[in-house]
C-alpha cells in the first residue's frame, strides 16, 4: 500500500475546520436560526446538514398517491393540492410550503428538545406541506400555515403522498400504515424481522413524549413491527448525524484530490506548503484555494467521470447547485 505523503494528514485537519467554516458562512446565506445554547450540538456543520437534508431540492417530481389516500377533498384543499402538483411537476421551490421549522424554528443546538429537528422527518422520512395557506402571515418566502397539510414522501424521482390531515397527525400511525401498506418493499428497511409484536401498542401521546426526549418507537402494521429510521439521545435526526461522519470521512479523498491536482508541481512533498491552501467558499462554489498563488480548483459535481467519486459527493451534499447559482447572482448584484 503506498504511503501517504508526509502533508497529508495535516491537509485533513485544516480542510475539516475549514468545512466548519463555510457551513458557518452558509447557514448565515441561508438565514439559519442556530443558537449555539448547547455545546455538544453547536457545530455548524450540524445545523447546516439538518437543513441540507430536509430541503427538497427543486426538480421535476410527479405525485404517486398512497392506497388510503382521500378520494374525496374539500374544495380548498382539491385546488392547494393541484397547485402543489403544477409546483413539483414544473420542479419549483416547494420549501415555502415546509412551513418556518425549516430556517427559523428548528434548531439542533437549541435548548429544546422537541424543536431540534422535525421530529416525523427525523423517524420515518415523512415530510409535511402546508396545502392552503392562511393569508396575511408576513413572511416573504414561506407559504403560512395551515390546517391542511400534504404528509409525503420526498424521492429523487417522485413525492409519494401518503395522506392530507391537520397538524396533530405528526405522530399518526395511518401515516406508517401507508407506507408499508403502499410500497412495502419500501417499508422493509424499517421493519424488524420476525420480532413479535408488543402486546400493547404505543398510544399517540406516548410517540410524541417519547419522540421529545429522543427516543424512537415501534409502530405494528399487519401483524409486523417497524422501527423508525431514528432520533439521536439529544432529539436530533441519527441520519444528519451519519451525514456529517461521512462529510468527515469524504475531507481525506478532498485532501488526497488536492495533493494530485494542485500541489503536486511543487516538488517534493516536504515542500509542500500546507498554510497557504485552504477548502473555501467562492462565488463559482467550493474549491481548493492557494492564497499565494490566488489559483482555486473548483470541486467537481457528480457527473461524468466524477460521478459516485466522495469528492464530487460531498460537494453536492455541502453545496447543491440551487445554492451555488444565489451565491454567485448575490456577488453579482454586490458587486453591480
Amino acid at each position: 500500500m503506498q504511503d501517504k505523503p508526509p502533508c497529508h494528514d495535516d491537509l485533513v485537519s485544516k480542510f475539516r475546520a475549514d468545512t466548519e467554516t463555510i457551513a458557518r458562512s452558509l447557514i448565515g446565506f441561508c438565514g439559519l436560526t442556530h443558537s449555539k445554547a448547547v455545546q455538544h450540538l453547536d457545530r455548524a456543520l450540524l445545523r447546516w446538514l439538518d437543513f441540507r437534508l430536509r430541503f427538497v431540492d427543486p426538480k421535476p417530481r410527479p405525485l404517486v398517491y398512497s392506497k388510503s389516500f382521500p378520494r374525496r377533498l374539500s374544495g380548498e384543499v382539491r385546488r392547494g393540492l393541484a397547485a402543489f402538483e403544477r409546483r413539483s411537476l414544473a420542479g419549483e421551490d416547494l420549501n415555502p410550503m415546509q412551513g418556518k421549522g425549516l430556517t427559523k424554528h428548528h434548531d439542533p443546538s437549541g435548548i429544546k428538545r422537541q424543536n431540534r429537528t422535525d421530529l416525523l422527518w427525523a423517524e420515518w422520512g415523512i415530510h409535511h406541506f402546508h396545502l392552503v395557506p392562511r393569508s396575511g402571515m408576513g413572511d416573504p418566502y414561506y407559504a403560512g400555515r395551515s390546517k391542511h397539510l400534504l404528509f409525503a414522501v420526498v424521492f429523487d424521482n417522485a413525492i409519494a403522498c401518503l395522506d392530507i390531515k391537520p397538524h396533530d397527525a405528526m405522530e399518526s400511525r395511518a401515516l406508517v400504515e401507508a407506507i408499508v401498506r403502499s410500497w412495502p418493499k419500501e417499508a422493509e428497511r424499517f421493519r424488524l424481522g420476525e420480532l413479535l409484536p408488543p402486546a400493547s401498542p404505543f398510544s399517540e401521546a406516548d410517540i410524541k413524549e417519547l419522540r421529545r426526549v429522543g427516543i424512537s418507537s415501534s409502530v405494528t402494521v399487519d401483524g409486523a413491527v417497524y422501527m423508525p429510521g431514528g432520533i439521536t439521545g439529544a432529539s436530533t435526526a441519527t441520519k444528519v448525524t451519519l451525514a456529517l461522519q461521512q462529510v468527515s470521512r469524504d475531507v481525506d479523498a478532498i485532501a488526497q484530490v488536492a495533493i494530485n491536482e494542485v500541489i503536486r508541481d511543487r516538488g517534493s512533498w516536504r515542500e509542500a506548503d500546507v498554510p497557504h491552501l485552504s477548502l473555501a467558499l467562492t462565488p463559482r462554489g467550493i474549491g481548493v484555494c492557494d492564497d499565494r498563488s490566488n489559483k482555486c480548483w473548483r470541486l467537481p459535481r457528480a457527473k461524468g467521470a466524477w460521478a459516485g467519486h466522495p469528492v464530487a459527493r460531498w460537494n453536492d451534499l455541502m453545496l447543491p447547485e440551487w445554492i451555488e447559482g444565489k451565491l454567485g447572482e448575490a456577488v453579482a448584484r454586490a458587486s453591480a
